[in-house]
């Protein structure tokens, strides 16, 4: 009976001691499974703290880009002489003909403003739209092209000035002939006082 009862404590024993190696070994994989976790951990974290490095360098380079982007773009470009003197001459043809800006805008399938934008010269004009421009303004392409001075013997070149038409059609409207050379006079003798 003793060995029976100490086959059966050395049982439970047996038992016991498997069960304190399985406990040690669940243990073990237990404080394994932490220690690479937490290594994981700092492998996510250094690499977290790299990317939010690189992050904030392609913040600050994309920022700085902008910001040079920008102060190129504010520096307006400046309206070249032979865009604002076609852009007159556009206008003063325009005026002469009197069209208005909507009307030769509707023509060329454009805003009123862009047209605006094409007489300051502000917007240059493609030479297809001035083509479709000298067309409905009933004069030769060429017109647009080369100096002031070769246009001066047409009477369009005169009228480009501000005010220039309104004074034309003001002075047309008069019928007395001795007003009409009273101010021709009196404008004669303001040229010669502003040219001294």
């Amino acid at each position: 009976m003793t060995e029976g009862v100490c086959g059966t404590s050395s049982g439970a024993n047996s038992t016991k001691g498997r069960k304190q190696k399985q406990d040690s070994t669940s243990h073990k994989l237990t404080l394994n499974r932490i220690s690479k976790s937490v290594e994981n951990l700092r492998v996510a974290k250094s690499h977290s703290a790299a990317a939010i490095t690189f992050n904030r360098r392609a913040q600050r380079a994309t920022a700085s880009e902008a910001d040079s982007m920008a102060s190129s773009k504010s520096v307006k470009q400046r309206r070249a002489p032979e865009d604002v003197e076609i852009g007159q001459k556009i206008r003063a043809l325009r005026v002469a003909k009197n069209m208005t800006q909507v009307t030769l805008a509707n023509g060329l399938g454009v805003t009123f403003q862009q047209v605006q934008k094409y007489e300051r010269g502000a917007n240059r004009v493609s030479a297809g739209r001035l083509q479709k421009i000298a067309d409905m303004l009933d004069t030769p392409i060429t017109f647009f092209y080369g100096t002031r001075k070769q246009h001066q013997d047409n009477g369009v070149a005169l009228i480009q000035s501000k005010g220039a038409i309104r004074l034309l059609r003001a002075y047309s409207e008069i019928s007395s002939a001795a007003t009409k050379h009273a101010l021709v006079m009196l404008a004669e003798a303001v040229r010669d006082k502003d040219a001294r």
